[in-house]
Order: C-alpha cells, then structure tokens, then sequence
C-alpha cells in the first residue's frame, strides 16, 4: 500500500538520510519523493573524523562515535561540544 492510495501522503514529509554524497543523490532521493534530506557525513568530519568505518566497534580513535572514556579524551580536549558545526537544514 501507498501513502497516495490511503490518502496519507499530505500528512506526512518524507526525509532521507545516509548515503549521501554528491548532488545525484538528493536528485535520486527527490525524485522518489524525499523533501528532507540528511547529511551526516560532512558534520562527523568538521570535527575531526577520520572515516575509519569502525564506529560500530565502539573504537573510534576520535572519540566521536565510543563510550569508552580513554577514547573520548582527545575530543574532549578540543571542547568536543558541537557548537563547532554549522546549521545544516536543507
């Protein structure tokens, strides 16, 4: 069933986040109906990560993505509040 055939689709807005990395993509994802569009990537860079692909093991040499205390020292040195990174609406 279809948001348009259960006359649902004016009661909802539709985002999408992950995967995306150049313009096509938000045109691809528009083009299925997104009108929000997340972009998580850049921000995980500003403040300092290195695209390991290993936030999933909770070792994260940045200390962006762990729990682990001795990991998150580096960040917390360099303030590691966020307030570094932009507004990011699209």
């Amino acid at each position: 069933m279809s948001l348009k055939a259960n006359n649902l689709r004016e009661m909802v807005k539709l985002q999408t986040d992950g995967g995306l990395k150049i313009g096509l993509d938000v045109v691809k994802a528009a083009m299925m109906g997104a009108e929000e569009y997340g972009f998580g990537t850049p921000l995980l860079v500003i403040l300092g990560c290195k695209i390991l692909r290993v936030c999933h093991l909770n070792r994260c040499t940045v200390g962006i993505a762990t729990q682990d205390d001795n990991l998150r020292a580096p960040l917390r040195r360099h303030g590691g509040k966020g307030d570094q990174l932009p507004d990011q609406r699209c």
